[in-house]
This record gives C-alpha cells, structure tokens and sequence, in this order.
C-alpha cells in the first residue's frame, strides 16, 4: 500500500516509537484493519484523505490485525475497523466501524490539542499583544514540531509582514495545506491583500 509522509504502516516491533512516543508530540490515530475486511476498504480510504488534508497535524498509523494479532489483543480489538487517537502515550478517544466523513472530521476535531497547537496559540496571542519576539519564539517551536502545522504558518506570515519580509510570508503561505487554507481563509486573505499591496495597514491587525 502507497503511503503518504502522514500516513504509515506500523508492525508490533516498531508500535512503541511509531505511535506511543510520536503521540507525545503529534496526535497518532491508530486504524486497526485487515485486508479481507470490507468495511475497512471504505473507512480506510477516508482516513488517509483526512490525515493529508491535516498535513502533519496529526498521523495515522495502519495496523494489520491478521499480521499483528498481539497488538490486536492487547487493545481488545474485538471488530474491525477499530480506530483508536493516541496523546501523550495514551487512548484518548476511539470508535468501531464505518463512519462517514463529516463524522469522522468532527472526531478527529475533538481530539485534544498538540503540542504544536498550543504553540501556534501561544505565537497567535503573543503578535496580538505586539510581542514580535515572543511570537517568532513560538511559531519557530510550533513549527519545529510540526513543519506544516497550518495556524503557525499563517502566524508567520503575519509575523513577517509586520517586519516587512514578504519572500518568508509568501513561502510560509505556500506550504499551508489546503484544508488550512480553507480554515484560516479570512487571515489568509487579509495577509495575501498586504502583500498584494506592499502596505501594512494597522487597522488590518486589530
């Protein structure tokens, strides 16, 4: 099966970095599935869509139960699909069988926030304040966590207009997914409407 960078076949010897230590700093959402299943050929797909439309903000990990039937028992996977959200080492949220999307995004909406969410936060407040220097320390660690964590890159944007450097605005825009840029639409257009004009209207960061 084709993977994309947020997506990964995970087997029992690699479980405890792929999803117990990786939950500790990116949400892990753990599809336990098996190939002759049929309702897992109509969630899987779904599944992967979303984590590339999150583009990093969390992973979903694809176990095998006929391959990994320890794994299997030791989360008393009893049907399938199972998925499973992982934080901090822990199961903090799950559900049995086929969902449609617009539930399983709500789900996944649900689920608590990343490390890097609470960073991007932390930069978002400190530029509202006028703090430049404690958002750029902020939305540098949101995105040393998370490269592509849609709200840090919308941040630095911000950030870097109000320090006129639109080459890194307009770079860090171009790596928002689309998803996020459906999300943040409104920054989004606001910054892109600076840029367009080279200005920096102060009303426009109020």
């Amino acid at each position: 099966m084709a993977m994309s960078p947020h997506v990964v076949d995970v087997q029992e010897a690699d479980f405890a970095v792929s999803v117990i230590e990786r939950s500790h700093c990116q949400p892990v959402v753990v599809d336990f599935w098996a190939e002759w299943c049929g309702p897992c050929r109509t969630l899987g797909p779904t599944l992967e869509k979303l984590a590339d439309e999150g583009a990093g903000e969390w992973r979903l990990a694809k176990i095998d139960t006929d391959q990994n039937p320890e794994l299997a028992r030791r989360f008393s996977i009893r049907g399938i699909p199972a998925v499973k959200a992982f934080m901090n080492g822990e199961v903090v949220a799950e559900f049995t069988g086929v969902q449609g999307e617009a539930w399983v995004r709500d789900w996944l909406s649900r689920l608590s926030p990343s490390e890097a969410d609470a960073l991007a936060d932390g930069a978002a407040a400190a530029l509202a304040e006028g703090d430049l220097d404690g958002a750029r320390a902020n939305v540098q660690a949101a995105l040393g966590v998370n490269p592509l964590h849609g709200r840090a890159l919308v941040v630095a944007a911000e950030l870097s207009v109000r320090v006129d450097d639109a080459a890194v605005a307009r770079d860090a825009l171009s790596r928002v997914s689309e998803g996020d840029r459906q999300r943040y639409a409104d920054d989004i257009a606001r910054i892109e409407g600076l840029l367009e004009t080279g200005g920096q209207s102060a009303a426009a960061w109020r």
